[in-house]
């Protein structure tokens, strides 16, 4: 069982799948599980750049560049050549366990006044290791 990585992830829904894993292993005999899928554990890098409304975390700045100017930019009305980019440095855990509200409001409100974020993450408590 990969009890460490569904807790490890952090997500409601590891948590969820870690409690069905470990009742339909140690607790049910009986057929009250039956049906329920236990997805593997989803576990997103200790370091990654997060956007709220992104498709996914992205591992390079290049590829986030490219979702944010070409993507991105378009659709919420802002100038990429002409908007300045703001570096935003969060905690892993927030995103992990989804409870990313400041972030996301955060976020909004630098785009809303016509600028770009770079919002990335790390696992650390040591911050110097994105602003690198």
């Amino acid at each position: 069982m990969m009890s460490l990585q569904y807790w490890l992830g952090g997500s409601p829904e590891n948590i969820e799948a870690l409690l069905l894993n470990l009742a339909s292993t140690y607790v049910f005999e009986s057929d009250l599980l039956t049906g329920e899928v236990v997805e593997p554990p989803t576990v997103i890098p200790d370091q990654g750049i997060w956007h709220p409304v992104a498709p996914r975390v992205f591992e390079t700045n290049e590829e986030y560049i490219q979702w944010l100017r070409n993507e991105h930019a378009p659709t919420i009305g802002v100038d990429p050549n002409k908007a300045p980019v703001i570096g935003v440095v969060l905690q892993k855990s927030h995103i992990n366990t989804k409870d990313d509200a400041h972030y996301v409001a955060l976020i909004m409100e630098i785009e809303a006044n016509g600028g770009l974020v770079l919002p990335i993450y790390t696992g650390s408590l040591d911050f110097s290791k994105p602003i690198e």
